[in-house]
């Protein structure tokens, strides 16, 4: 399904679980491989069988995650996801195994931060996700009103995401 930017619908579709190919098992060496060609000098180096189990387990496109990492902390590299192990820039909300820094998830390793953000996805944008409605993902994830540009983060993630997939096999 396309997402809507601003009115109009671009070429690319969010990535959803159906238009990324054939589920692959979270030990697929392939994938894994693959993950890590994509994370290689950054912090998810060494943490690509997280990346591929949670995706598994919690039915996530991998590209789409990772493009989110990209944007949320560069594959956390800068800012908070980086300071948290939170490479998804959570905010905290009483997530199992993590602590309230200044309002965002901060967890003991970069394997719970992994895990925490998957989980997420999958409890709290679900509907999103299975409808490709990025665009209101985006409003609930990075809302405007903590001056975040959704219009903007949607064109990031429209950029990123094909490459990654390509990058994967998928």
């Amino acid at each position: 399904m396309p997402i809507k930017i601003a009115g109009r619908t671009p070429s690319i579709p969010l990535p959803t679980p159906a238009s990324t190919g054939p589920k692959l098992a979270a030990a697929d060496p392939k994938l894994v491989q693959n993950v890590a060609k994509l994370v290689k000098g950054t912090p998810l180096a060494g943490h690509e069988q997280t990346v591929v189990a949670a995706a598994q387990k919690y039915d996530v496109p991998v590209a789409f995650a990772l493009a989110q990492f990209q944007v949320e902390s560069q594959m956390a590299q800068k800012g908070r996801g980086a300071v948290n192990k939170n490479p998804g820039n959570l905010r905290y909300a009483g997530q199992a195994g993590a602590t309230n820094n200044g309002g965002f998830a901060k967890f003991g390793s970069l394997d719970q931060g992994i895990t925490a953000y998957f989980q997420n996805l999958d409890r709290n944008y679900r509907g999103f996700l299975d409808r490709g409605d990025l665009v209101g993902l985006l409003n609930k994830y990075a809302p405007p009103s903590d001056g975040n540009n959704v219009s903007g983060y949607a064109k990031l993630m429209n950029q990123i995401v094909p490459s990654y997939e390509k990058t994967l096999g998928a």
